[in-house]
């Protein structure tokens, strides 16, 4: 009998556990400015990019690192994402250097972790990344009379 009550009891506290629904996502999710930090172990460096994704998914924008005190324009590149929220991407720096991560975004849609190679005159640097998808800034000047 207790052993009845006690199979009953669990089977309604597993039917009642409330089901988080599965996230899926779409190229829209990219879409927009993301801030990646970035770190990188050997030789040791730390780097900041600012990158907007436009409605095809390429991005503009540009990277600092911030061990050499080093920026670079992105310009071009290309980024994608699957359902499972898997995304990978590429950029193209001014000064030579391509960039590449890949990553899984997070279920608030705002934030991707993994991981970034970059390849510089032939040298390869791996680290880990962190994207957070940051609002774009924008003002209107108005002149005064």
């Amino acid at each position: 009998m207790n052993k009845t009550i006690f199979s009953i009891l669990v089977l309604v506290a597993v039917l009642t556990v409330p089901v988080q629904a599965a996230v899926t996502c779409n190229a829209g999710d990219l879409q927009g400015q993301w801030e990646i930090k970035y770190y990188v172990t050997r030789p040791q460096q730390v780097g900041v990019c600012t990158v907007v994704f436009d409605n095809n998914l390429v991005p503009s924008g540009s990277c600092e690192n911030l061990t050499y005190d080093l920026q670079s324009d992105i310009f071009d590149g290309e980024a994608q994402i699957s359902k499972s929220c898997n995304a990978s991407g590429k950029l193209l720096l001014n000064d030579g250097q391509k960039i590449s991560f890949t990553g899984k975004m997070k279920a608030d849609k705002q934030t991707l972790s993994g991981n970034i190679a970059s390849r510089l005159n032939g040298y390869l640097i791996k680290g880990t990344a962190n994207l957070r998808k940051t609002a774009e800034l924008s003002c209107q000047v108005t002149p005064l009379n």
